[in-house]
């Protein structure tokens, strides 16, 4: 994927931050790592993966220090289960503290992606910069598998 990808941006574990940073970067040479939080830290119950608020500075100093990778920032979507379910605007809200807080080792993270079609506004709102609106472009989409 790094060869054709010039940014990555759901990088949630260690391992995917040391295979990335072995592999040449894509065309445009600029390989952006966001870490993706999630509200728990069990994967169970239909959660959408991530790493917990508590492991972002361990990895996004393992991102900032990997030669050939450079942190973006830090980017969720709505949680589906945990403390945030059905809380979009508390849970942008805390991705917005966890932000603020990496800026002060990592000034040069300043992407907060979040929100998707169907809570942008949420998501802008508490400070997104970046959103992902596919659905609300393409059309609701059938599921894979």
């Amino acid at each position: 994927m790094a060869g054709y990808a010039d940014f990555v941006q759901s990088v949630d574990r260690s391992r995917l931050v040391t295979s990335l940073s072995r592999r040449p970067c894509g065309p445009g040479a600029r390989s952006a790592v966001r870490s993706r939080w999630r509200s728990t830290p069990a994967r169970a119950g239909g959660e959408r993966g991530g790493v917990a608020p508590g492991g972002v500075a361990e990895l996004a100093d393992l991102v900032a220090g990997s030669e050939g990778l450079r942190l973006g920032g830090l980017m969720t979507v709505a949680p589906l289960t945990g403390e945030y379910a059905g809380r979009e605007q508390a849970a942008f809200g805390r991705l917005m503290d966890l932000s603020t807080d990496l800026r002060r080792t990592h000034p040069a993270a300043n992407m907060v992606s979040a929100g998707m079609s169907a809570d942008l506004e949420q998501a802008v709102a508490a400070g997104a910069t970046h959103v992902r609106v596919g659905s609300a472009v393409l059309g609701v989409r059938p599921r894979l598998g």
